[in-house]
């Protein structure tokens, strides 16, 4: 159901991008303000970390239930990264911190967006494993999470386009019940 729903995305982002290269942005279905690419430009870095952060799941975890949600935040949020790039290439925009440089330090200065984690965070992540790694991922996953709930929201109410506004109500959806699950499974793995 998720990835039908995610194909028909990438399939209207993809007529989108054909409208805007003939009639411009407002061909679209709207034009672009400062909101709508701010909030495109942070959040494609943003869902790289996600990515890269689900990654270490399979190598660090034995819960299986813990690889399944790795495997749907990165097919979902792989697609909202490609769906994002077309929209930022229809703006004019580009994503901030250029290829998602989530090695470097870039996520700990002062523009990195909310919920983003650390260097040190990513490092001490990546060095854990079974339960301590379950329950530190949890952690920062749902901080992550909710950073990009607080975005969504605030592109609904500041932003211009409909289809950001769109998918930024999806993104907001599917992390709000993520973010449920990974609360459940905290306090039951802390209390095993």
């Amino acid at each position: 159901m998720r990835s039908h729903r995610f194909a028909v995305l990438t399939t209207v982002v993809a007529a989108l991008l054909v409208s805007a290269c003939g009639g411009g942005p407002a061909a679209s279905g709207g034009a672009y303000n400062e909101a709508d690419v701010a909030f495109l430009s942070d959040m494609v870095p943003h869902h790289e970390q996600a990515v890269e952060m689900a990654a270490l799941v399979a190598d660090r975890s034995e819960r299986p239930e813990l690889e399944e949600l790795a495997a749907t935040i990165t097919e979902t949020q792989a697609a909202e990264i490609a769906t994002m790039k077309g929209m930022l290439s229809a703006a004019g925009g580009e994503a901030a911190g250029g290829h998602g440089d989530s090695h470097g330090d870039s996520h700990d200065d002062e523009m990195a967006m909310e919920g983003m984690a650390g260097s040190a965070e990513l490092d001490e992540l990546r060095s854990l494993s079974g339960n301590a790694f379950d329950l530190r991922f949890l952690e920062l996953m749902t901080a992550h999470h909710e950073g990009a709930v607080k975005a969504a929201e605030q592109v609904q109410a500041d932003g211009k386009n409909p289809d950001v506004a769109a998918l930024a109500e999806e993104i907001a959806a599917a992390q709000r019940a993520e973010i449920e699950q990974m609360t459940a499974w905290q306090g039951e793995w802390s209390a095993g």
